[in-house]
């Protein structure tokens, strides 16, 4: 049984940290957001008019990658969120970096923004509204006994008060 409630106090945490944090994760959503869309911009910029893909002796394979991956502002920031979970993107930016060495600098720029800073921001967000809420809740068991102990010395003040007969301020086994 204390298990149980050990893992419901748990929970119950960690839904509250998630609602607490909902206007600072709408917020760093936007700046993901964001974030997507001048990478996508960049990327577009760098990718499609690569040497590899525009230039004298285009290369079919790039140029089927960009068809791919970076055709539009939309598709490229979908692709841009496979950087943000670190999900599969070897084959994205492997073969291009290959055939095109500059974009290095920008590929392993975007690792780094998208793929751990923002991504670390957002984990530090939840984290930090769980602590937060930790303490208030330490803070109302706190408050909560405390009621409590007040309570019971009152019922027992007034116990007291019954079974002292001769209102003397003592007791006795009588």
């Amino acid at each position: 049984k204390a298990i149980k409630i050990f893992v419901i106090r748990d929970l119950w945490l960690l839904v509250q940290s998630l609602l607490n944090s909902l206007g600072t994760l709408l917020c760093t959503s936007g700046v993901l957001f964001v974030m997507l869309y001048i990478f996508a911009c960049i990327a577009l910029e760098l990718i499609t008019l690569s040497p590899a893909n525009v230039g004298a002796d285009p290369d079919p394979e790039f140029q089927q990658l960009v068809a791919e991956h970076f055709p539009d502002v939309w598709i490229t920031m979908l692709t841009l969120v496979q950087f943000v979970t670190l999900d599969s993107i070897a084959g994205i930016y492997k073969p291009r970096i290959l055939l095109d060495k500059s974009l290095a600098i920008y590929f392993m720029l975007a690792i780094v923004v998208i793929g751990i800073v923002l991504m670390n921001l957002v984990t530090a967000v939840i984290v930090n509204s769980a602590l937060e809420q930790a303490v208030k809740d330490k803070k109302a068991t706190k408050h909560f006994e405390d009621m409590e102990r007040k309570s019971n010395a009152n019922k027992l003040k007034k116990i007291f008060h019954r079974l002292d007969d001769d209102h003397s301020g003592t007791l006795t086994i009588e």
